[in-house]
């Protein structure tokens, strides 16, 4: 077994290499020799599989081939720092020829040598000050700092390539080192972040006999750090203060905890003393182990850091694989958000679906969607979420002002994160902010601004992102292109409806009874059906007009309008067909069922009051019906008409207030005349 690690491939060191914690957000570059020679000089190629890090390849190529030379001839870590100020270090990686070596960058000096980046960037005919601006974002450290990572990792490489393993309690430590990378592989097959720290905590806790394993990761639905049991303890969790969190999570690798410390951590394991190992991936801190235990020799802790950061590797793949997930999630819903608002009707509907449907989109409690009026000055909010809704209507924004007018001025989306102490706004703090996250979002299709679109207080209370804003970019394009084809349908409604509407009574005109009529006759001839026409007129309304005045007149006009409709049914057509007088289509209606609905209308605008009828012969208006029904009466729209106004006219002359009914036509020779119960002549 100790010589099969003695000769484990330079590719899976390598491997492991990218998983530990203490390397996390520096740069790796496995590079072997071409061919089989070790002499110095020859060259050297790059072993990974992405491509050289552009840091190697432009920046240090010339320090390279020499550092790479000297630690293979060494057979040890070396450390160099390039003329501009950059520091590297590369050590042997063993195994079988050619020889491979490990390289390690991405870290600076303090002090840049200025004049060396821009004879650098010269020679790469490159921008200095871009240059010096990309190496400026580099962390710093220094001499000894970088001595002392390539230390510790030369001794990682040994311990994964058989070399200074020392005895544990229990199993060998060949047979230790065994188990750690089976179990690092294991981890890559976890499927959720607690199953990872489950096998983690068990592992460690079992292979380095610990007396007990905890947890700081992100607090649920909320900022800040939670300490959690995670194996051989018991204890209700609790938040990490800022204080802990700076000495454990702030970046300078493993701390070790003495008795004093951790008993300041964990109370329930006073006496003892551990260690404090970060989760990290990259340049992010995912979390921390709290360890404890005596039991913290050179190897063990390698060995630890070792499988720690594979299981840091696996977390941050789960929250890649979750976030993937939940856009594929994000998109799939959108697209059905997009099917379910093109069959919405009505823009008051629409705007409250757009509304509802992006706050649930992102997870926001409350929300507005704002529209630009007609001459674009202000807007006003058409759809509400958290706040009610008859508060919301007395809100109005000038153009430019606030931050939905800024929106809606600029075209350009807001997304802040606080918006008490945000500088780009003085709006303060207001009690309707419960978080300080919102975002704005202009409602623009094809360079029309037609609203805004705000949403605050996330659920979870955490900040909106970049994701949010991009999804709800997608769904306010498309919300603005319905917005703006429902203006346009609704002004077309608007135009035809009142090209068919009588503007006083608000009842169809006479264009659009022609019409009707015409699609009426059609089906009743095609189905074998009846069609009774009812002309009206109102009695005495002339006198009545120049008695009370145009403005009363018009008030009765409105009323007797109103009357009718609600003495008919739902698929009757009642029309103003001039003046006084009126036209009601009756589908589907025989002569006799017409007569009862006409006694209905003529009973109940007898009995309605009138402002100032009293001043009638009759003391109260009236109305005269003529009823003419298809196919008795006619075949046309004008014969009805036609006949059901002789009908009218009879009625008139036989007193007023009654009903004529013609009958056997096209003769008209007959009438049947129906007077009220009591007579009255006029």
């Amino acid at each position: 077994m100790r010589e099969t690690r003695a000769h484990t491939a330079a590719g899976e060191i390598f491997a492991a290499l990218s998983h530990a914690g203490f390397l996390q957000g520096h740069l790796l570059a496995p590079f072997k020799r071409q061919g089989t020679g070790a002499a110095a000089g020859s060259s050297w190629q790059y072993a990974g599989n992405n491509g050289v890090p552009p840091l190697f390849s432009r920046i240090a190529e010339a320090s390279l081939a020499e550092l790479l030379d000297r630690a293979q001839r060494r057979s040890s870590p070396q450390v160099t720092r390039t003329p501009a100020g950059l520091y590297f270090f590369a050590l042997p990686l063993g195994g079988a020829p050619p020889p491979w070596c490990l390289a390690c960058g991405g870290v600076r000096d303090a002090r840049l040598d200025l004049l060396r980046v821009e004879e650098l960037a010269v020679s790469l005919g490159e921008d200095p000050l871009r240059l010096l601006e990309e190496l400026e974002a580099l962390p710093v450290a220094t001499f000894g700092s970088v001595a002392e990572l390539a230390g510790r990792t030369f001794a990682l490489v040994r311990l994964l390539s058989g070399h200074d393993l020392v005895p544990a309690q229990g199993p060998e430590g060949d047979e230790l080192l065994r188990l750690v990378l089976e179990l690092s592989s294991e981890l890559d097959r976890a499927a959720t972040r607690d199953d990872v720290i489950a096998l983690l905590a068990e592992s460690l806790g079992i292979l380095f006999d610990l007396q007990g394993v905890a947890t700081i990761l992100p607090a649920e639905g909320g900022p800040g750090w939670q300490v959690c049991p995670a194996w051989g303890a018991e204890f209700t969790p609790f938040a990490l203060q800022d204080q802990g969190a700076r000495h454990c999570l702030g970046g300078q690798g493993t701390v070790r905890l003495p008795v004093h410390d951790l008993a300041g951590f964990l109370p329930s394991y006073a006496g003892n003393s551990g260690i404090c190992v970060p989760l990290l991936e990259g340049d992010a801190t995912l979390g921390a182990l709290l360890l404890v235990g005596e039991r913290l020799r050179g190897n063990d802790l390698l060995m630890q850091e070792l499988l720690i950061g594979r299981a840091a590797a696996r977390i941050a793949g789960v929250q890649r694989e979750r976030q993937q997930a939940e856009q594929v999630e994000r998109a799939e819903r959108l697209v059905q958000i997009f099917t379910e608002l093109t069959l919405v009707e009505g823009m008051e509907e629409l705007c409250r679906n757009v509304l509802e449907r992006g706050a649930k989109l992102v997870g926001a409690r409350s929300g507005s969607l704002m529209l630009l009026d007609r001459q674009k000055e202000f807007l006003t909010i058409a759809a509400v979420k958290g706040m009610h809704p008859m508060l919301a209507r007395r809100f109005t924004v000038k153009l430019g002002s606030g931050i939905a007018g800024q929106v809606a001025l600029t075209g350009q989306p807001v997304l802040v994160n606080d918006i008490v102490n945000d500088e780009r706004f003085t709006i303060g703090h207001r009690s309707r902010f419960k978080t300080g996250s919102l975002i704005s979002l202009p409602l623009s299709c094809r360079d029309e601004t037609v609203g805004v679109l705000n949403l605050a207080d996330r659920a979870d209370q955490t900040p909106f992102g970049n994701d949010d804003l991009e999804l709800l970019t997608r769904l306010a394009t498309h919300a603005a292109g319905l917005l703006l084809r429902m203006k346009s349908h609704e002004g077309v409604r608007l135009l035809e409806r009142l090209s068919i509407t009588d503007p006083l009574t608000e009842l169809y005109n006479r264009r659009f009874l022609e019409r009707r009529m015409d699609e009426e006759l059609s089906r009743s001839v095609r189905n074998g059906l009846r069609l009774s026409v009812m002309m009206l007129d109102l009695d005495n309304f002339k006198l009545y007009n120049d008695l009370c005045g145009h403005p009363a007149g018009d008030l009765a006009l409105r009323k007797v309008a109103q009357l009718l409709q609600r003495s008919v049914r739902e698929m009757d057509v009642v029309t103003r067909y001039g003046g006084e007088e009126f036209c009601i289509l009756l589908p589907d209606t025989p002569n006799v069922d017409a007569h009862f609905v006409a006694e209905r209308i003529r009973y109940a605008i007898e009995h309605e009051l009138f402002a100032g009828e009293e001043g009638l012969p009759s003391s109260t208006l009236t109305i005269s019906i003529g009823i003419a029904t298809y196919p008795d009466n006619g075949a046309t729209a004008a014969d009805l008409i036609s006949t059901a106004d002789v009908a009218l006219y009879q009625a008139k002359a036989e007193g007023r207030n009654r009903i004529v009914s013609s009958l056997d036509l096209p003769t008209a020779s007959r009438f049947r005349i129906v007077a009220p119960a009591t007579q009255q002549t006029h």
